[in-house]
């Protein structure tokens, strides 16, 4: 008898592949089709639906008295992976992990490490591409944004994406592990990826940035001085 497919986000059973790539339960799916950025429940893990709550701590908390806020909370262990604070960086890709998911379906993982800024050198984060019938779209998004053929039938392998660079968000996420440690990490939002046209020719940190925040390409130098 096969054993029922628990949620990505709140672990409940009977979850359903999401176009976002991992099995979803319908309650969390549906906070995710709501919500761009949904907050996570501290005290059970579950997607907010609509307006949560915040404790003394900072953490998202469900508005049921279910999911209170307890002194264990401000004493939970932290152990935190992100390098970077939530923004849009321009990330080239280290690493290409093929693999599959829960369903069978192939999935290769990612990791993005910034490459130029203040921050550059620093891994911003890892993200997934799921190669199923409801994650493709995502899927061509990011080959598209890589500046890889995304239309029609395309045929890539994981060397193709190496090296290659993409504007691309992150923000926090966290969640509770089994041990009771509060896990942090970096993740990409669905419409996290965005192409990267050539950056200032100038070569100045500062341009770069700027080219980084706003898209554009023109040196800065001076220019507070016209």
């Amino acid at each position: 008898m096969a054993l029922p497919i628990a949620c990505h986000f709140c672990g409940a059973p009977g979850a359903v592949l999401h176009s976002v790539g991992e099995p979803l339960c319908a309650r969390c799916a549906r906070a995710t089709d709501a919500q761009r950025d949904p907050p996570f429940c501290s005290a059970c893990n579950g997607v907010v639906l609509g307006k949560s709550r915040q404790g003394a701590n900072g953490n998202h908390y469900h508005p049921a008295d279910t999911c209170r806020e307890t002194p264990d909370d401000a004493k939970r262990p932290v152990c935190d992976f992100t390098q970077v604070p939530a923004g849009r960086y321009l990330c080239a890709i280290d690493d290409v992990r093929p693999g599959t998911t829960r369903a069978g379906d192939e999935r290769w993982s990612v990791l993005l490490t910034v490459a130029d800024g203040p921050y550059v050198g620093r891994m911003a984060g890892w993200d997934a591409l799921v190669f199923s019938i409801r994650g493709r779209a995502r899927a061509r998004m990011v080959l598209k944004a890589l500046g890889l053929p995304a239309k029609g039938r395309v045929t890539v392998e994981p060397a193709d994406l190496r090296g290659r660079t993409a504007f691309v968000d992150v923000r926090p996420a966290e969640y509770v592990g089994a041990d009771g440690t509060t896990v942090r990490r970096n993740e990409v939002p669905y419409d996290g990826w965005h192409s990267a046209p050539k950056g200032p020719a100038c070569g100045h940190s500062a341009c770069s940035q700027y080219f980084i925040d706003t898209g554009d390409a023109t040196c800065q130098q001076g220019r507070a001085d016209r």
